[in-house]
């Protein structure tokens, strides 16, 4: 790259860079120190729709056998290895 050209791209980008950031925003009016005249709109009461109440008749037919086997009883305890037993992990 020749000398000049080294000056003038960043002289270049730093007159965009201030000229992009001297203009206005959509919300510079809303959020300067001066008053402004915004008023929100009021939001108005919707009414809410009428949900229609079905009468339904209580059904007496049992629930079908889904074929899963029974439970498992818990009232045996759980198998504990002996203390004088070898340790799994070798070294340890």
């Amino acid at each position: 790259m020749s000398r000049p050209v080294r000056f003038f791209i960043p002289a270049i980008f730093v007159s965009f860079t201030l000229a992009a950031t001297g203009c206005k925003t959509v919300y510079s009016d809303m959020y300067s120190p001066r008053r402004n005249h915004f008023i929100p709109k009021k939001e108005k009461p919707k009414a809410a729709p009428e949900i229609p109440v079905l009468e339904t008749t209580p059904t007496t037919t049992p629930a079908p056998d889904l074929g899963l086997p029974p439970a498992a009883p818990t009232s045996a305890p759980a198998p504990v290895a002996p203390a004088d037993a070898a340790p799994m992990i070798p070294g340890l």
